[in-house]
């Protein structure tokens, strides 16, 4: 079964051969389990598409993914972290008064 939808967390049920599209944002939060006696394979595609972020609402956690080309311009080094809501900060924390300097405030 496939749990959809923050906070809605509308139960589909899913069966062999299902095609399942979800498409980006907290709204469409999925959950995929196998409510079945046998052992449930799946093919997931993503774009890969970056920077990434990925919502975590049942946590409260934010995921980010983002990618710095190196000298070749192929390769790309990544990286990912995953925050708590409640480690949030003004943009400009621990910017030496950077913000304060040139806005004005803490952004």
């Amino acid at each position: 079964a496939m749990r959809w939808g923050y906070p809605a967390n509308k139960m589909v049920p899913v069966a062999a051969g299902d095609f399942i599209s979800i498409p980006p944002g907290p709204e469409h939060a999925n959950q995929l389990t196998n409510t079945g006696s046998t052992v449930l394979r799946y093919l997931a595609i993503d774009s890969k598409v970056l920077p990434d972020v990925t919502v975590m609402p049942d946590s409260q956690k934010y995921g980010v993914t983002g990618a710095v080309p190196q000298e070749d311009g192929q390769a790309r080094h990544l990286h990912t972290a995953f925050f708590s809501a409640s480690d949030a900060r003004p943009f400009f924390d621990g910017e030496d008064d950077f913000g304060r300097a040139h806005f004005g405030h803490d952004a």
